[in-house]
C-alpha cells in the first residue's frame, strides 16, 4: 500500500487512536470512537457472549459520552462497522435490564468469612477493593488473584507473569455457582482468601457492593506478641460503611 493511499476503514480508526495515545494526533472524534466501540464490543460478543459485550459497549461508549440505551444502540448500528447490525441486535436483548448480582462467599484461611453481594460486571480490581473493605486490611501490600492457571494483579505493581486485574470481570472469573478463585494479600504474611460464587441473583438492583453476613472478627494485620490485641468483632454495619467508599 502506498503511503499516500488512505487507510481502509478497518485500520483508520485504530491508527488515529494509536497516534493520539502517543501524543501524535488529537483525540479521535465521536465517529471514530463509536466505530471502535463497535469493534471491541463485537470481539467480546464473539469470545465471551452478550453479557461481556454489554459491559464492553458501556465502557467504550462512555469515552464518547454516549449511554448504552436505545439511542446508543442506534449509534452503534449506524457506525459503518461490518458487524454493526450483529452487535446492535445482540445488545438490544439486554440493554435496560438489571445487571445480575453475584452472591459471593469470601473465606480467609479458614478463620473467618464474609458473604457479599456484588454486580457481575465488577472487575477483579473492584473485587480486591471489596476484599480490603470486608476484612479491614490497610491495602498497603501487594496482592494477586489466581483464576484457573492465570494470575491477575495491579499492573502498577509490576509483578511478572500477571495479567492486569481490571481486564477480568466477575462473571468471567466465576462463570457458574460453586466456581472458586483465590486472592493472596501480602506475599510475606500470605493471607489467603477463597472466593466462591454461591448464586446469581437476577432482578436485584444493587448500586454498590453490600455485605449481608459473616463470621469471625477482622484479622490482626500487624500482630505484636509484646502488645497483643483482640480482633474487632464482625460488624456488618461497619463493613458496609467501608464498602460505601469503594469505587464502582
Amino acid at each position: 500500500m502506498r503511503a499516500t493511499e488512505p487507510l481502509p476503514d478497518n485500520l483508520a480508526a485504530h491508527a488515529r487512536m494509536v497516534a493520539h495515545q502517543h501524543d501524535l494526533a488529537p483525540r479521535p472524534g465521536t465517529e471514530d470512537l463509536v466505530w471502535l466501540a463497535t469493534e471491541y464490543t463485537h470481539a467480546e460478543l464473539v469470545r465471551h457472549g452478550v453479557a461481556a459485550a454489554r459491559y464492553m459497549a458501556e465502557d467504550t461508549l462512555f469515552a464518547a459520552e454516549i449511554s448504552l440505551d436505545a439511542d446508543g444502540i442506534d449509534r452503534l448500528a449506524g457506525s459503518g462497522h461490518p458487524h454493526a447490525t450483529e452487535v446492535a441486535e445482540a445488545l438490544a436483548t439486554v440493554v435496560g435490564t438489571t445487571v445480575p448480582v453475584h452472591q459471593v462467599k469470601v473465606s480467609l484461611s479458614g478463620q473467618c468469612w464474609r458473604r457479599v453481594l456484588i454486580a457481575e460486571n465488577a472487575t477483579l480490581e473492584t473485587l480486591h477493593d471489596v476484599i480490603i473493605a470486608l476484612f479491614g486490611w490497610d491495602n498497603d501490600h501487594l496482592h494477586a488473584f489466581m483464576v484457573g492457571t492465570r494470575q491477575y494483579a495491579d499492573p502498577f505493581h509490576g509483578l511478572e507473569e500477571t495479567v492486569p486485574e481490571y481486564t477480568m470481570r466477575l462473571h468471567q472469573a466465576l462463570p457458574r455457582p460453586k466456581a472458586t478463585i483465590a486472592h493472596t494479600y501480602d506475599f510475606g504474611a500470605s493471607w489467603q482468601h477463597e472466593i466462591t460464587l454461591e448464586k446469581v441473583l437476577d432482578d436485584h438492583p444493587l448500586p454498590r457492593p453490600e455485605c449481608v453476613a459473616g463470621k469471625g472478627g477482622d484479622p490482626i494485620e500487624y500482630y505484636d506478641p509484646d502488645d497483643p490485641e483482640e480482633p474487632a468483632p464482625f460488624d456488618v454495619a461497619a463493613i458496609n460503611e467501608r464498602l460505601r467508599k469503594v469505587a464502582v
